[in-house]
């Protein structure tokens, strides 16, 4: 059993969660660019999707309904790890902007591989272990 060793005083603590951030951030792909640093985000972060994420991943992740986007994935309009990754880049930015200092283990995560499965594959749980 693994025993993980955390800092003792607040300013150590907050420099580790400030580093596990930053290191969380910088795994997802293709990178964040833009992303403020947490002490220079705007009091409103509205925008900031439409300053950060490609015009593919705003139209995924705002225009359609998840009916709508489940009718893409069965016709193979649009790929899973397309989705999936439009998806997990705006978590991580909705992440970044409020703050929080935990990320979706992104490298654990197996839905990227579903493209692969025939239609006839049932899908069963275990896709995005954490």
């Amino acid at each position: 059993m693994t025993v993980r060793q955390y800092p003792d005083s607040w300013q150590d603590k907050a420099a580790w969660a400030q580093a596990k951030r930053r290191a969380s951030l910088a795994k997802v792909s293709p990178k964040l660019v833009g992303v403020p640093e947490w002490n220079d985000l705007p009091q409103n972060s509205r925008d900031l999707p439409k300053d950060i994420l490609t015009p593919r991943e705003i139209e995924l992740t705002e225009r359609y309904t998840i009916t709508e986007l489940l009718h893409l994935l069965r016709t193979r309009d649009v790929s899973v790890e397309e989705v999936t990754r439009a998806f997990l880049r705006r978590a991580a930015l909705a992440h970044a902007a409020v703050r929080t200092h935990s990320l979706p283990h992104v490298e654990d995560c197996m839905l990227m591989k579903l493209d692969q499965l025939s239609y006839r594959t049932p899908l069963g749980s275990g896709y995005c272990e954490s």
